[in-house]
């Protein structure tokens, strides 16, 4: 034991050896998701999205661009996925698990070189360095609270926007660095590590719209950890804060009446609610608190949260909350100006942590509404800086520790965590264990009742899936969507007029969904309703144009009220959008048959 804690410095300066570790561990404790399936948002941005479907639509022309103007490269990455696999969810989550290890060895490398800047490079031993830069990385990594960011597949967009933002911080630094100690030989690798730096930025940039907070880390960081004249900072700044344009350029028409572009600047600034800005702030202070309380006790995660809604600053729970946060960010800033004793310059890493925790929560934590309010995935960028903080607080406590004890302690917290972390990845193995579980903590909200009776729906379990749906709606009188997969349900068991009252009713409030045409039109057709099949097949086209499903039942009933020739014209319309489909090309072949003969 002794010859272990005296060769620790030999091993925590292996890099090869810490990369190895990660990998293990991060394989270790993310194995048995590897299969896991497509749940809840993955459908319409994965599995029923047409978009991703086609690369060209990403290089070859501007589909995806227009679609996704602030995440094309997410969904680009989408794409490939299913350019090798189409819907396969191992290969989805292979690349989700390399970019979350890959996001750990940054941070452990990002923590590492801040030690080295200027104002800290003599700060700590390189031992104890070594021991903060593992700590911070081995907490992102195994912490529980990062599984909805990993194993959640299309929250990719979540992680791969880490991975780019990590990446242009990280060079960065090593250009700053590099600039300082510079040379001859040295002015081409900080070139160099500056464009990679600003590249990674613009990338991050079109990956979502939580880098928007990159540019103010990067300036954060540069008046935290090195020094140098306004002006000279300002040149290295100037293209990141010009980077700030990118996203809001994305979401509005430049050129459109001034009165249009603050129309859109509120719609883009708003998202699926009609949560005032205030109320959603003062919510946003009990949210953060409960994100504060997952780091230290990851307890009764939940994907689906039923939250309330806060409306005034002085409910007790808002209140305690606001001030618990402010005293937080006040010894951010009492942390700060400690570290300007130089026997406790590491404390500054403590107060950029607890900042960049906080900015990093901003885009969706403070006037940006959004209709779900809390989600633990938007805690993945944000925990780092709260790892930092966490990982050199205990090392300037543990000082006075003895190396065994401190040693010890971290690697039970390693390894509960991990545990931790398996245990939580095994409920999302299965999309009917995983609702289950959302339903009973969060009894009372509509959506989890919905999503579970889809899980029944997909296994033929239809009485339980309708006890679910009528569940949601019980709770959510105008759920839409309950209503559309209650009508499905009810034509499998052969209720048709049931079947038709659900689409109905999910057609009154939400009348431009294509589904709930396209399934009444089927019923409409079993029934031998011909013209009222083709209506509804007509408006489901018209709200989806690329719904094969639509264009082929329609033109088997065109085909059925002797208009071949409209029906021909609905199948060879199929067989562009989608050329490889058998039923398509059988009814085409069919259709000209009927016509030939009518001649």
């Amino acid at each position: 034991m002794n010859k272990f804690f005296q060769s620790r410095k030999a091993w925590l300066e292996n890099n090869a050896f810490l990369v190895g570790i990660f990998l293990l561990i991060g394989v270790a404790i993310y194995s048995n998701t590897l299969h896991s399936p497509f749940v809840f948002d993955d459908g319409p941005s994965i599995t029923r999205n047409p978009t991703i479907k086609n690369l060209e639509n990403f290089y070859g022309n501007s589909t995806g661009y227009d679609k996704y103007p602030t995440r094309i490269i997410g969904y680009f990455s989408f794409a490939l996925n299913y350019s090798i696999g189409e819907f396969d969810p191992f290969g989805y989550h292979i690349l989700n698990l390399a970019i979350h290890i890959i996001n750990s060895l940054l941070v452990y490398f990002l923590v590492l070189i801040t030690f080295r800047t200027p104002f800290l490079k003599k700060s700590l031993s390189e031992a104890t360095v070594r021991e903060i830069s593992l700590i911070s990385g081995m907490l992102f990594l195994v912490h529980p609270v990062q599984t909805e960011a990993v194993t959640f597949i299309v929250q990719r967009l979540t992680s791969l926007t880490t991975t780019f933002y990590l990446l242009s911080l990280y060079f960065y630094v090593k250009s700053r660095v590099r600039f300082i100690g510079r040379s001859n030989k040295s002015e081409t690798k900080f070139l160099f590590y500056f464009v990679c730096s600003i590249v990674f930025c613009l990338i991050a940039m079109k990956t979502k719209e939580i880098s928007f907070t990159l540019p103010f880390i990067i300036l954060i960081y540069e008046c935290f950890f090195f020094d140098g004249s306004c002006r000279s900072r300002a040149c290295f700044l100037l293209p990141f804060l010009l980077s700030l344009l990118i996203i809001p350029l994305a979401l509005i028409d430049v050129r459109a009446p001034f009165e249009k572009v603050l129309s859109d600047i509120g719609t883009a600034t708003r998202i699926q609610t009609d949560v005032s800005r205030g109320d959603y702030f003062l919510t946003q202070l009990s949210v953060i608190v409960t994100y504060v309380r997952l780091l230290f006790f990851p307890i009764n995660q939940n994907l689906d949260y039923d939250y309330p809604i806060y409306r005034s600053l002085f409910q007790p729970r808002v209140f305690f909350c606001a001030t618990s946060l402010l005293f937080l960010f006040g010894i951010s800033l009492w942390l700060y100006l400690r570290s300007r004793r130089p026997a406790s310059v590491a404390l500054r890493v403590v107060s950029f942590g607890i900042i960049w925790f906080f900015l990093a929560l901003s885009v969706e934590s403070t006037l940006v509404p959004i209709v779900d309010v809390i989600f633990e995935h938007r805690m993945y960028l944000p925990s780092i800086g709260a790892f930092l903080s966490l990982a050199v607080a205990a090392s300037v406590i543990s000082r006075e520790w003895n190396r065994k004890v401190w040693i010890g302690t971290l690697i039970l917290i390693t390894t509960v965590f991990s545990v931790a972390t398996y245990k939580r990845n095994m409920i999302w193995r299965d999309d009917l264990v995983l609702w289950s579980d959302n339903v009973k903590k969060s009894p009372v909200k509509a959506r989890p009742h919905y999503n579970l009776g889809n899980s029944y729906l997909f296994r033929g379990m239809t009485d339980k899936a309708i006890q679910e749906f009528q569940e949601a709606i019980q709770m959510d009188s105008a759920y839409a969507d309950a209503y559309l997969n209650l009508g499905v349900a009810y034509a499998s068991r052969g209720e048709e007029e049931k079947a038709m009252e659900a689409l109905h009713k999910a057609i009154q409030f939400k009348p431009d969904d294509s589904e709930s045409h396209y399934n009444l039109g089927l019923l409409y057709s079993n029934k031998g309703f011909a013209n009222l099949a083709i209506e509804q097949y007509q408006k489901a086209l018209l709200l989806n144009p690329e719904s094969v499903n639509a264009r082929n039942n329609l033109g088997i009933a065109l085909a059925e009220s002797g208009r071949i020739d409209d029906a021909i014209g609905q199948f060879q319309e199929g067989l562009r959008f989608l050329p490889g489909d058998e039923e398509l090309r059988k009814n085409l072949e069919k259709a000209y048959k009927l016509k030939s003969h009518s001649r």
